[in-house]
């Protein structure tokens, strides 16, 4: 018998003799099968090899192990962290000891460039960026090379953006992330950090910006004849106009991208801050606002049970906050609340500050629909504070519901300063995506205040519809020309209020059972002329 065999033998039957001991516990259900020391033997252990003078080296031997099972599973084409992850406990104490005083910096900086995507599969972001402060800040003494140099300077931006510090030192890593893939010619690396450095300029609310980043990796991934890529780069370009109120625009952008059938190839790979079915929610978002409701709802729900399948809370965690709108213009609250509550602890959880607020956010005004006045505007106004605090830049879009909350409530002085303070921010960094339904509660807030001052609302709503036409935003048109209609018919004119609402209305060929066609289908009922009967069958 070969000795390695002999030895495998003896190793076995030793591991046999500790088991029927009690001293290691068998975990069958496992695969590979795996086995535990009980606390009270480790410690005793712990304190053997202590005594023996080899911990130092057996520490040594456990980082190197478990930095070669990562490097190894990073290699493959299809990597599988699954099994890596049931050992997240051993990474943990190897990094610990690898920066620890008697610890190997070196391999720590390579245990931790090794670990990052583990760290992500996890939703362990706030550790990630622990251990890769220290990674970095080892890396000059290590002599660390330009791959994991740009590799942890990824991780930390990402890390710092997504768990809420949005502030120069993060962007300042994906800066220096970007110089590096630069500098070795590395492509899929400088797309991946242009669509980290785009998301972050949407958080900052610097949409221009991030419009114009968006462009540049659209000429990289052409330049080079990547067209994953440019799908990509397409999704972001859509997103940027849809915040930028060029609705026409982000629509041609992701029906370009979706063209390519393997847009969602490399997702649920490596680091990365997309999810799972991005470019289908953000079509189903201009849908709805292009006046498609029924359409924009079944790619919302089918895109978002494919996000929560992909069982990645920061993926979810990024996933719904962009499909909520739909289910909130369509007024469907069933769909909001079956997300909204996982979404708030997984973001809790995962100290993914930014989203957690945001999921308030949602919560608060999911509430208020549900005329839970006290307890919703509570939470949306905290989390619009928490918001403005960490410089959040569409928190303009949560004034908008507190307005409307406040002007219902009788509270119209405060509702209309909430909203110009909305319409000034979204102004300042041009926020166009939602200023049509600004203008709109302007109005409200202008009818509701101490001074009703009726002849301003007017215009705030003539000039939400001509926005919104502009815009080819026929959900918004709609939503602006019902408010318009029943001022109008609050003044006895009726006629001019019909003539204006029903032509919008027809130009609807879905959606008749969505809230706010039922409005308008009812309303055109009350102003009844006597050719409005025909919309009450439609």
């Amino acid at each position: 018998m070969p000795r390695a065999r002999e030895d495998d033998d003896t190793i076995l039957a030793i591991i046999d003799s500790l088991v029927a001991k009690s001293m290691l516990a068998l975990n069958t259900g496992s695969q590979p099968t795996r086995y535990r020391l009980a606390d009270s033997t480790r410690a005793y252990a712990q304190e053997k090899l202590a005594a023996s003078g080899d911990s130092e080296a057996v520490a040594r031997r456990h980082a190197c192990y478990f930095l070669g099972l990562l490097e190894k599973i990073g290699d493959e084409a299809n990597r599988d962290l699954s099994t890596v992850a049931e050992e997240f406990g051993n990474v943990r104490a190897a990094l610990t000891w690898c920066f620890s005083d008697q610890g190997d910096r070196r391999a720590g900086v390579a245990l931790a460039a090794a670990s990052i995507p583990l760290f992500f599969k996890l939703s362990l972001l706030a550790e990630c960026e622990l251990w890769v402060t220290r990674a970095i800040e080892a890396l000059d003494d290590t002599n660390g090379g330009i791959r994991q140099g740009l590799v942890l300077h990824t991780a930390l931006g990402a890390a710092r953006m997504l768990t809420g510090q949005l502030d120069e030192l993060g962007a300042n890593h994906l800066r220096r992330a970007l110089e590096l893939t630069e500098r070795i010619g590395d492509i899929p690396g400088q797309i991946r950090l242009i669509d980290q450095l785009h998301l972050l300029q949407l958080f900052v609310g610097k949409y221009d910006d991030a419009f114009g980043i968006a462009k540049r990796g659209e000429a990289i991934a052409l330049a080079n004849n990547d067209s994953n890529a440019v799908a990509r780069m397409r999704v972001l370009l859509s997103i940027s106009c849809q915040y930028l109120g060029k609705f026409v625009a982000s629509r041609s952008y992701v029906e370009k991208a979706l063209r390519h059938t393997g847009l969602d190839k490399d997702v649920l790979s490596g680091l990365t801050l997309e999810y799972p079915k991005r470019a289908q929610i953000t079509l189903a978002r201009v849908l709805w606002l292009q006046g498609y409701p029924d359409q924009a709802t079944r790619i919302v729900r089918r895109a978002i049970s494919d996000v929560i399948a992909a069982n990645h809370p920061v993926m979810f965690c990024r996933a719904l906050p962009w499909a909520f709108g739909v289910f909130f213009w369509n007024g469907d609250l069933e769909d909001c609340e079956e997300h909204i509550d996982r979404f708030v602890v997984e973001a809790r959880r995962h100290n993914l500050a930014i989203l957690q607020l945001v999921g308030e956010a949602m919560k608060g005004i999911t509430l208020l629909a549900r005329n839970e006045t006290g307890v919703g505007l509570a939470m949306l106004k905290g989390s619009i504070e928490k918001l403005h605090s960490l410089c959040f830049g569409a928190v303009a879009g949560f004034r908008m519901p507190l307005a409307d909350a406040l002007a219902a409530t009788g509270h119209g002085d405060e509702a209309l300063d909430t909203i110009d303070q909305a319409i000034a921010q979204a102004q300042h960094c041009n926020f166009m995506m939602d200023m049509p339904d600004m203008l709109c509660t302007r109005a409200k807030a202008l009818m509701r205040k101490s001074n009703p001052d009726l002849s301003q609302a007017e215009l705030s709503l003539i000039r939400a519809l001509d926005l919104a036409r502009h815009q080819g935003a026929l959900g918004y048109e709609l939503r602006a020309a019902i408010a318009l209609a029943r001022l109008w018919q609050r003044g006895d004119r009726r006629r001019e209020a019909y003539d204006m609402l029903a032509p919008v209305y027809q130009q609807f060929t879905e959606g008749f059972q969505t809230r706010s066609l039922v409005a308008a289908r009812g309303l055109l009922a009350e102003l009844n002329p006597p050719r409005s009967r025909s919309f009450a069958a439609k």
